[in-house]
């Protein structure tokens, strides 16, 4: 990736709304360059345009896993927990845990039920429950990045 590309992209996760005339000012780029690979970017790189939340503002409990389990069962979990109306984020790794989970529940105690419920349906070969207080640093990797 280019250098004034990830320029682009640092502004974009400074501020993922700032328009296409401003990170051309910023970046010293003319705003039709910044828009022509802004579209590349799109198609390759940026997944999508979101933003981040405070579920503890609202009120509600974060809960991360990792999990490793059997191979007849990773299909099985895997179509199960992307199906599921409270998962955030889902990650496969590769260092002996299959799966690594976010999941945002109303409260402790349904969060706990679902604990219990895993455990019982999967009979996973390790299991490790994170319930995060607060966000210390989020989403930071490359913003502010300046040209080498």
């Amino acid at each position: 990736m280019k250098n004034k590309d990830l320029l682009i992209v640092s502004q974009l996760r400074e501020n993922s709304r700032t328009p296409v005339k401003c990170i051309g000012k910023a970046i010293k780029m003319c705003r039709a360059t910044v828009a022509e690979r802004l579209k590349l970017l799109q198609k390759r790189v940026i997944k999508k345009y979101t933003c981040l939340v405070d579920f503890s503002e609202l009120g509600y409990v974060r809960l991360l896993f990792s999990i490793s389990l059997h191979s007849k069962d990773k299909d099985v979990f895997r179509r199960y927990i992307q199906g599921h109306s409270l998962l955030n984020n889902l990650f496969e790794t590769g260092d002996g845990s299959d799966y690594f989970v976010e999941m945002i529940f109303s409260d402790k105690t349904e969060a706990e039920d679902f604990i219990s419920s895993l455990q019982r349906g999967f009979n996973p070969l390790e299991i490790h429950f994170f319930f995060v207080q607060q966000d210390i640093v989020r989403e930071y990797f490359l913003q502010n990045w300046v040209e080498a």
